[in-house]
């Protein structure tokens, strides 16, 4: 029997009657206390042994009844198993990025998710379908739907991300339904000559987005991100291929061809050192660059300040830049495939398209141009 300290805590290393290595807690940081324990064990256990070796020698002279008392006796009180780690709730976004890419507005609805459990749930076994359903409809309920089924699918993606280490069989967030969803709103497509008028008006860095979202229909959080290292420029003719914020959780990429008007004026803003710097980073900075609200909030303004207002077909705004695209693409014959595949749509039947067939996306180069300055800064 050894007697050892470890992290301020005393233990005792003895083999049992089987011949098995055993570790005992004493329970006390006081090497005294320690001691003392240690001796009072180790007593008992030489006293067992004695005992043992009587009943060998004598087992005759002994009544039943004290033969079971001694092959029962343990010095030693039973070994308790040690409950298994459980999976915190803080560990789950690390343990899921090992999986797949998490978008940093899932990162920030888990955190949303976590501030709301506050310190009465810690661990990801704790949460049950109706703690998710809760949480949900008491942060979203109220909405159309929309934010309800955004925060459902991220915080069900992380979930099962970490289903094995959590020692659960399912997310407790894919046990109900998406919500329908209501008022959706839609955005009218702007004519070529509005467009014109907005492009002209325009400042950087938003000028270079509205060109870049009216000919590869690239909504506005992927415009502000594109970078070099997204454009293949020995494609012919050059290609961007990236992943969409909007589409990230699922793992898809589009593939677009540059139209020339577009590619004109990419090529005249100077290029940064680094090809993974977004290339309308390459402006001077402007405090509304970085936050997505007040880039918005920008570009209707300046549409609204042109005469170019929400008419019945839905609202103005950098999304009409989409629709735009979509639209010329219909009038110009476009087939549908190609135009879904570049917007990163769906088809009817659920196929996802996201524009494997590059062939048929080329065809969106017949798209005429605007007759816009490119090479204006």
């Amino acid at each position: 029997m050894a007697i050892r300290k470890i992290k301020n805590r005393y233990y005792i290393y003895y083999r049992d009657q089987d011949g098995k290595h055993r570790t005992l807690s004493l329970g006390t940081s006081d090497p005294e206390k320690a001691q003392a324990e240690h001796d009072r064990l180790w007593g008992l256990m030489q006293s067992a042994k004695v005992a043992n070796k009587l009943l060998a020698r004598h087992a005759m002279i002994f009544p039943d009844s004290v033969i079971r008392d001694i092959q029962d006796a343990d010095p030693f009180p039973p070994r308790v198993p040690r409950e298994k780690k459980r999976l915190k709730l803080k560990e789950m976004i690390q343990l899921a990025q090992q999986y797949r890419d998490i978008s940093p507005d899932a990162v920030k609805s888990f955190e949303r998710f976590m501030e709301w459990c506050n310190s009465s749930l810690k661990y990801a076994s704790d949460i049950t379908p109706q703690i998710a359903v809760d949480y949900l409809e008491h942060k979203y309920g109220d909405g159309n739907g929309k934010s309800f089924n955004n925060n459902k699918s991220a915080l069900n993606t992380i979930f099962r991300c970490c289903l094995v280490q959590a020692e659960m069989e399912r997310s407790p967030f894919e046990c109900f339904p998406n919500k329908r969803v209501r008022n959706v709103e839609s955005h009218r497509p702007l004519t070529v000559e509005e467009f014109r008028m907005a492009y002209a008006a325009a400042r950087e860095p938003w000028r270079t987005a509205s060109l870049i979202s009216w000919h590869t229909a690239l909504r506005l959080e992927t415009c502000f991100r594109l970078a070099w290292e997204h454009i293949n420029e020995n494609d012919t003719p050059p290609s961007i291929t990236i992943m969409p914020g909007k589409t990230a959780r699922f793992g898809r990429a589009v593939y677009i061809p540059i139209h020339p008007e577009l590619w004109e004026r990419l090529t005249a803003i100077p290029r940064p050192a680094d090809n993974s710097t977004p290339i309308l980073s390459q402006f001077p900075p402007l405090k509304e660059f970085d936050r997505k609200k007040a880039r918005v909030s920008y570009y209707v303004g300046l549409l609204r300040s042109l005469g170019i207002n929400d008419n019945q077909f839905g609202k103005a705004s950098f999304h009409s830049l989409r629709a735009s695209f979509i639209t010329r693409c219909d009038e110009n014959d476009i087939s549908r495939s190609a135009t879904q595949g570049i917007a990163g749509q769906r088809s009817d039947k659920i196929t996802d398209l996201y524009s494997h067939d590059h062939q048929s996306a080329k065809q969106i180069l017949r798209l005429p141009a605007t007759g816009i300055d490119t090479k204006c800064m």
